[in-house]
C-alpha cells in the first residue's frame, strides 16, 4: 500500500512540475520582461547606494582634513614649547625648563590622540575608495549586461510575432482554422442551394411549358411545319407583290 501511495504522490508531482513548466512557457515573455524591470531596479538601487557612498566618503575627507590641520597646529605647539625649554635650560631656569618639558609631554599627547584619529579616517576613507571601486565596476557590468539582455528580449519578441504571424497565415492557408473553415463550409452551402433552387425553376418552367402545348408548337415551327410570326421585312414585302400585280388604272383617269 505504501508503495502505491508513494507512487500517487511521484505522479502528482510530476503533473505539478508540468503544469509548472507549461505555465512558465505560455508566460515567458511576461516573465522576462518582469526579470528585466527587477534587474533595473536593482541596478537604480546599486547607484543610490554608491552615490551614498561616495558622499559620505567626501564627508569623511573633509573632516580628515580637518583632523590633520589640527595635528600639524599641535605639531607647532610641540616645537615652540621644546624650544622654550632648550632655552630655559640655556639660561639654567630649570623649574621654567621642567615646565616646558611637562607642557611638551601633554601635547604629545593630545599630538597622538589627534594622530590616531587621522590614521582611522585615512582607513574609513580608503575602505570607502575600494567599495566604491568595486561597487562602480558592477554597476557598469550589471548595465551591460542589461542592455545586451534587452536586445536579446527585443529579438525574441521580434521572432515570436513571426511565428506568431507565420502560424497564422499557414492555419489560414491549410484551412485548418475552425472559424474560417466553418464560413467556408456555410458559403459552400448557400451556392448549392441556390443551383438546386435555379434548377427547380428551370425544371418547373420546362413543365409548364409543355402542359401548355407551347413547347410542341415550338419545336413545330423550328421544323418549318407550322409558320412563324411574320417580319417586317415578310410584311413589306407581301404589299409590294401586291402593288405590283394590280392593274394600272386608265390614263384620264390617272391625270384626273
Amino acid at each position: 500500500m505504501s508503495g502505491i501511495l508513494t507512487k500517487l504522490w511521484t505522479a502528482l508531482r510530476g503533473a505539478a512540475n508540468e503544469a509548472g513548466e507549461a505555465a512558465v512557457d505560455a508566460n515567458a515573455t511576461r516573465i522576462l520582461d518582469q526579470e528585466i524591470r527587477d534587474a533595473d531596479r536593482e541596478l537604480r538601487d546599486a547607484r543610490i547606494a554608491l552615490s551614498e557612498m561616495m558622499g559620505k566618503q567626501s564627508v569623511e575627507q573633509n573632516h580628515l582634513a580637518e583632523k590633520r590641520a589640527k595635528l600639524e597646529e599641535y605639531a607647532g605647539y610641540i616645537r615652540q614649547t621644546l624650544a622654550k625649554q632648550k632655552q630655559a635650560q640655556s639660561a639654567g631656569r630649570s623649574a621654567e625648563a621642567t615646565q616646558s618639558a611637562a607642557l611638551a609631554q601633554e601635547i604629545a599627547a593630545k599630538y597622538a590622540e589627534q594622530e590616531a584619529l587621522v590614521k582611522a579616517s585615512e582607513n574609513v576613507i580608503a575602505e570607502y575608495g575600494k567599495n566604491v571601486d568595486v561597487l562602480k565596476q558592477k554597476i557598469a557590468a550589471g548595465e551591460a549586461a542589461i542592455r545586451t539582455l534587452k536586445q536579446r528580449a527585443d529579438t525574441v519578441k521580434a521572432k515570436q510575432h513571426v511565428i506568431k504571424a507565420s502560424a497564422a497565415v499557414a492555419a489560414a492557408s491549410s484551412g485548418t482554422d475552425t472559424h474560417a473553415r466553418s464560413a467556408l463550409d456555410s458559403l459552400e452551402r448557400i451556392e448549392r442551394r441556390q443551383e438546386e433552387s435555379l434548377a427547380q425553376m428551370d425544371a418547373a418552367n420546362k413543365l409548364a411549358a409543355e402542359s401548355s402545348g407551347e413547347a410542341l408548337e415550338e419545336r413545330l415551327r423550328k421544323a418549318g411545319i407550322i409558320p412563324g410570326a411574320s417580319a417586317a421585312s415578310d410584311v413589306l414585302a407581301r404589299f409590294e407583290n401586291e402593288a405590283a400585280s394590280a392593274p394600272s388604272p386608265p390614263a384620264g383617269e390617272a391625270r384626273r
